[in-house]
């Protein structure tokens, strides 16, 4: 049985690839808050760990909301630079996408300080 090409080992190979490429623009190319981020929610798990009796759970719990945040923050940027490159005049439509993508970045910012206050307060 052939593997369908869509599911070949090369053709993932490249996608992860692309998928590297856009996180090491994100990680190098963006304000230092993105850098800020990464490096803050791979602190916050691995102090939860060693620090405090933190279950398998809380730990998720931790990753999840580190990680949301740069992801928020990469979708962001793509936004942006796409309506830039679409539209790089200014437009009160334009205004209106690149705040609404921003208010989607701060609601992730929010939610994740949210849980890992929720995480610390119990214990």
């Amino acid at each position: 049985m052939d593997i369908p090409k869509s599911l070949s080992p090369a053709r993932a190979f490249k996608a992860f690839g692309f998928a590297a490429d856009g996180l090491r623009y994100a990680f190098l190319n963006e304000p230092s808050f993105l850098r800020i981020a990464v490096i803050e929610a791979v602190i916050a798990v691995l102090l939860g760990w060693y620090l405090w009796p933190l279950s398998a759970h809380e730990v998720a719990l931790l990753l999840m909301a580190g990680v949301l945040v740069p992801i928020a923050e990469i979708l962001n940027t793509s936004i942006e630079i796409l309506v830039d490159m679409v539209h790089p005049g200014q437009d009160v439509r334009v205004k209106r996408i690149k705040d609404c993508a921003a208010g989607a970045t701060l609601l992730s910012s929010s939610a994740a300080i949210l849980v890992c206050a929720l995480v610390v307060w119990a214990h």
